[in-house]
């Protein structure tokens, strides 16, 4: 998600990257296993326990070390971030070929974050051996609505997704002093493309997440109001599907 703030393993906050599974029929199931820099995994599965209903759940851990420091003179810090989700919604096949899919599903999840940040000098350029790393420590409950669409074609699919997060913190501290400036609110739009056929395909999802406001003013908004950008990759198991598929069968 970030490098510096922008990708956000800085940052208290972390965008999931939106489930997007593109199941057909009752019984049908995908697992999918995607990193996302600076040091990321995560991991999702989606499931149709009935026509046109969809079961998702997500998870993702991030544990990053942070060495800010001249000739080793500074602290160092472990950013560490886990979080986990379920999710529950709906499909339906558009357009007489059905090639155009259209999701909608809403859930929920639970984050924690341990996040350390070291102060820069601007009058000597360096991180020096007075200045202390910064803590950052919350847990908060994520709920989230999403609409994606894909068109299919022979040997790949492209898509895009909204969702909307509403963030609310059980804790938000810095240095052990509550924080209670924070945005509540993301809206985060990405794009993706899923290619190959068979049991085993590849997606990649661009997009931002977009925080309702930022308090420019506080000393800690890049870090629990980031604006983040979502780049991910990885790999998508679709293990109902045969290793050879019908030439109709796109998804």
């Amino acid at each position: 998600m970030a490098g510096g703030c922008l990708l956000s393993s800085c940052a208290v906050y972390q965008p999931a990257t939106p489930s997007t599974p593109l199941l057909r029929s009752q019984g049908e199931a995908e697992v999918t296993a995607a990193v996302l820099p600076p040091g990321r995994f995560e991991v999702s599965a989606a499931w149709v326990p009935a026509t046109s209903i969809l079961l998702t759940v997500e998870g993702s851990v991030l544990e990053t070390g942070k060495s800010e420091s001249v000739n080793n003179s500074s602290p160092e810090g472990q950013n560490q971030h886990q979080q986990v989700g379920v999710g529950f919604g709906a499909y339906r096949l558009l357009r007489a070929d059905k090639s155009v899919y259209l999701g909608v599903v809403g859930g929920m999840g639970f984050s924690w974050a341990s996040i350390y940040d070291g102060e820069f000098d601007s009058n000597t350029l360096a991180f020096t051996r007075s200045q202390q790393l910064t803590f950052y420590e919350a847990a908060y409950q994520r709920t989230y609505c999403q609409l994606y669409v894909a068109k299919s074609f022979r040997l790949l699919s492209f898509g895009a997704s909204l969702r909307s997060t509403f963030v609310h913190y059980r804790t938000l501290t810095r240095n052990a002093v509550p924080i209670t400036s924070a945005a509540s609110f993301y809206l985060e739009p990405t794009i993706f493309l899923r290619f190959g056929r068979g049991r085993w395909q590849g997606q990649a999802t661009v997009g931002l997440s977009e925080p309702n406001a930022i308090d420019r003013q506080s000393p800690d908004y890049a870090k629990v109001s980031p604006v983040s950008v979502i780049v991910s990759g990885g790999i998508v198991f679709r293990p109902n599907l045969r290793k050879h598929h019908e030439a109709a069968t796109v998804w």
